[in-house]
C-alpha cells in the first residue's frame, strides 16, 4: 500500500517547514487515513471473496458493495483534506513574503 510512502513524504514535510498550526493540522489528518485504508481492503475482499462462497445471505453483497462505496468515499475525501493541508503548510510561507519589487507582469 502506498500509505506508508505517504507517510515518508509527510515526515519529509516536516522537517523543510517550520512547525506550525498548518503543518499540525496535516500531520492531524494524515494520522487519519489508515483506518479508511484498511477498511477499503477489507470491504475489496469482503466483495471479491463472496463469488466464491456458494451459500451467501442475499444482503452480504449488498452490505459489502455499501461498505465498499463508503471506505472508497471516505479514503477519497481524507487524501484530498490531506493534501490540501499539505499544499497550505507548503506554501504558507511563500504566500507571505512580498511581491518582488519592479512590477514584473
Amino acid at each position: 500500500m502506498l500509505v506508508p510512502l505517504s507517510t515518508s513524504s509527510g515526515e519529509s514535510l516536516e522537517r523543510r517547514v517550520p512547525h506550525s498550526a498548518l503543518v499540525e493540522e496535516h500531520t492531524h489528518l494524515a494520522d487519519g487515513l489508515l483506518p479508511w485504508v484498511v477498511g477499503l481492503l477489507v470491504a475489496a475482499v469482503v466483495v471479491a471473496a463472496l463469488p466464491r462462497v456458494h451459500t451467501v445471505p442475499r444482503w452480504l453483497p449488498l452490505l459489502g458493495a455499501v461498505l465498499a462505496v463508503v471506505a472508497a468515499l471516505g479514503t477519497s475525501v481524507q487524501v484530498a483534506r490531506i493534501g490540501h493541508s499539505g499544499a497550505k503548510a507548503s506554501w504558507a510561507d511563500v504566500a507571505a513574503q512580498p511581491a518582488p519589487a519592479g512590477g514584473e507582469g
